[in-house]
């Protein structure tokens, strides 16, 4: 094998002389050089292919190995290529000069397969897939219907969809589904209108801390391909409902040709519309005393409770937007810089430069107003000028603390900003590592939340510790099951913490619709009733027991003492 762009043909003639005469027989025989396999490279010294340099550019070193027994169609050899950790890629890449150069990277969390038995790169011509020693055993690199760097593109007659990182069918029938979208928003607002299910309750802070951070999880591609996949999507889907954000792991379409672009500028308008229901409602209320009388009293709460739940989709949206992805390529010593997303975009350009300039102008505001007001809100409020407009919000998100305790809501949010910074950090390929500082975190909370107990009502303080000692628990079961590469037991154990919260949220919503409704008042009446009742009828029986051993007493003042004369002297 050769390097290069062509296949070189050559001709070798035999010639051999007969016995008999100046006969010459002349025969002649084509060889063809093929080029060196994608991820190889032709070596003068050695005269055989090698691994690529590339390569070395990633701080890795790979086992490169070419099977010259098996050729399909005598042209195109099978090779295998060790894989980077468990989420690397390696493929082509088609420059903008026009020319195609060969592109590797370590990082491809995405949209790759994170497979830790198969921990082979199988090379067949431009098709590449991931395997293990057994070279039948192929699975395919890309999640479904992708290609192309990174396998951040559809395949030809796909689309991006929402929902899920695969690419679908579509129609643009599916824009009809706006309706729902349009419909679902003032109904979300009503629930929390109707229920009081805002962050002044304090019922659902622990709970919605543990989506926020789960978010985190999600992005370290945990996917199983047996039964376990179908309870992940629906334990995740139902969890990224707290986050205002869909992720059942089914595709859902919203037009012909969708991109990652488009999908990330739309993620952001449900947030936003619900922002702006709750502060239309606000506006019409001064102008309206009926509604007024319904809604002013929880409008800021509704308001904030919105905010903070898109607060994790905004931080996704933040960090996928401003996070680039390194390509290395053979044809020069300067890595591309991609779009995490859209490994042909290069990462400051053309519709990529368009969504940093409108999540600059969009959610970084939002950002930057909400975590101030938690942080700084104190201190401004001082200000007569600004008191009576955030005090109504700092009160609404406070409500439930104690006096001095309130640094415990910021602490929680400033966690997660930490959980997503580290992310952007590490990556994939120390997921351990995210394990082990999330475990360290959950620890210092519990310990700081059970020697100050930050809530006013003490079940609220019992219901937050329990939420934060089973998602302890659950990292801890996480860390151990990926440090001996389980991944179903990993996807397992996800799907088992998450379960368990999400009974502990229905429980509360259950509670919610029974305090609105006036049951929860009757059925704590009719409880202690029943608990009146009864120790009531035990000190009954109790005095009867008594009075009927004073009765039955016969001995005399000279005689031994007995239970019933001298209680306090029984050895009991």
């Amino acid at each position: 094998m050769r390097s290069g762009k062509n296949v070189y043909n050559s001709s070798l003639s035999i010639i051999a002389d007969s016995g008999y005469g100046n006969y010459k027989i002349r025969q002649s025989i084509s060889i063809n050089f093929l080029n060196c396999p994608i991820g190889f490279q032709f070596t003068d010294v050695t005269n055989n292919c090698t691994c690529d340099n590339i390569f070395k550019k990633l701080k890795f070193k790979p086992v490169c190995k070419i099977s010259s027994h098996l050729f399909i169609n005598n042209s195109n050899p099978l090779s295998t290529i060790s894989r980077y950790y468990m989420a690397g890629w390696i493929g082509l890449v088609n420059l903008t000069s026009g020319t195609t150069a060969f592109g590797a990277a370590k990082s491809c969390h995405l949209f790759c397969y994170l497979d830790s038995i198969h921990n082979l790169f199988l090379v067949k011509g431009t098709d590449i897939k991931i395997t293990n020693k057994d070279l039948s055993d192929a699975a395919p690199l890309c999640t479904t219907n992708r290609r192309g760097p990174l396998c951040s593109q559809c395949s030809p007659g796909y689309s991006v969809v929402f929902g899920s990182i695969r690419c679908s069918k579509c129609s643009n029938w599916w824009l009809l589904t706006t309706l729902a979208y349009a419909v679902a928003g003032p109904l979300f607002i009503y629930l929390l209108y109707a229920l009081r299910l805002t962050l002044t309750t304090g019922t659902m802070n622990g709970i919605v801390f543990y989506a926020q951070i789960l978010v985190t999880y999600n992005q370290f591609n945990l996917r199983s391909r047996n039964f376990v996949s179908v309870f992940y999507s629906i334990s995740n889907g139902l969890i990224s409902l707290l986050n205002l954000n869909i992720n059942f792991n089914y595709p859902i379409c919203l037009y012909n040709g969708m991109t990652e672009a488009w999908k990330f500028a739309l993620s952001l308008v449900f947030p936003i519309y619900l922002m702006v229901i709750v502060v239309l409602l606000i506006i019409i209320s001064r102008y309206s005393v009926k509604l007024s009388n319904k809604i002013s009293v929880s409008s800021i709460q509704v308001l904030v409770t919105v905010v903070h739940l898109s607060f994790s989709s905004f931080l996704v949206s933040v960090q996928n937007v401003y996070t680039y992805s390194i390509i290395h390529l053979n044809t020069t010593d300067v890595p591309l810089h991609v779009w995490l997303r859209d490994g042909t975009t290069e990462y400051g350009s053309g519709s990529h430069l368009v969504l940093m300039i409108m999540t600059s102008l969009i959610v970084w505001p939002i950002l930057i107003v909400y975590v101030g007001i938690l942080l700084f809100g104190r201190l401004v409020m001082k200000i007569n000028r600004f008191r009576e407009y955030l005090r109504p919000v700092y009160e609404a998100i406070h409500a439930p603390y104690k006096y001095n305790r309130e640094f415990f809501f910021p602490a929680q949010l400033l966690v997660v900003v930490f959980c997503y910074i580290l992310f952007c950090q590490i990556h994939e390929e120390h997921f351990s590592s995210f394990c082990i500082f999330t475990m360290i975190l959950w620890i210092i909370y519990i310990f700081s939340a059970a020697l100050f107990p930050p809530y006013k009502a003490s079940w609220l303080n019992y219901l937050n510790l329990l939420i934060q000692f089973i998602a302890l628990l659950i990292a801890i079961l996480m860390w151990y099951l990926f440090f001996i590469s389980n991944m179903n037991g990993l996807v397992l154990a996800f799907n088992f913490g998450t379960m368990l919260i999400l009974l502990i949220f229905f429980a509360i919503v259950i509670g919610h619709v029974l305090w609105v409704k006036g049951k929860l008042k009757k059925l704590n009446l009719y409880f202690k009733a029943r608990y009146s009742s009864l120790c009531q009828n035990s000190k009954r029986i109790y005095s009867a027991k008594r009075k009927q051993l004073w009765l039955n007493i016969e001995d005399s003042f000279f005689d031994s003492y007995s239970e019933t004369r001298e209680p306090l002297l029984s050895p009991d």
